[in-house]
């Protein structure tokens, strides 16, 4: 998605060869998201604000969630088992945190 409004809820994601969710400029809100087994990134925003609630990502081989480029996220009620990094920020982004469960991570921030 790019440049966009979005609303995003009761999506379950498995097995995607790259990332689950790219969010590149956008603003909205990601709830009640599944991803299982994902080869990339499972929420990768850039740029934009986005919220995220009740979201579950297991199996994520390289980062649960990431905002880089000043992007701004909301993370609350959300569970991170099996990845890599858990949550990343980079390039002057700002991540809020809020009942977040890491489980089974390399990294947890």
């Amino acid at each position: 998605m790019l440049r966009s409004s979005v609303q995003v809820a009761d999506v379950l994601i498995t097995n995607a060869a790259f990332n689950g969710l790219k969010m590149d400029y956008c603003t909205g809100n990601i709830e009640s998201v599944v991803m299982e087994e994902i080869n990339g990134n499972g929420i990768d925003i850039l740029g934009g604000t986005i919220q995220i609630n009740n979201t579950t990502l297991k199996g994520i081989q390289d980062k649960a969630i990431t905002v880089g480029n000043q992007g701004k996220a909301t993370i609350n009620t959300t569970v991170i088992d099996d990845s890599n990094i858990g949550i990343a920020s980079k390039d002057l982004s700002t991540i809020t945190v809020k009942f977040v469960d890491l489980k089974n991570c390399q990294h947890g921030f």
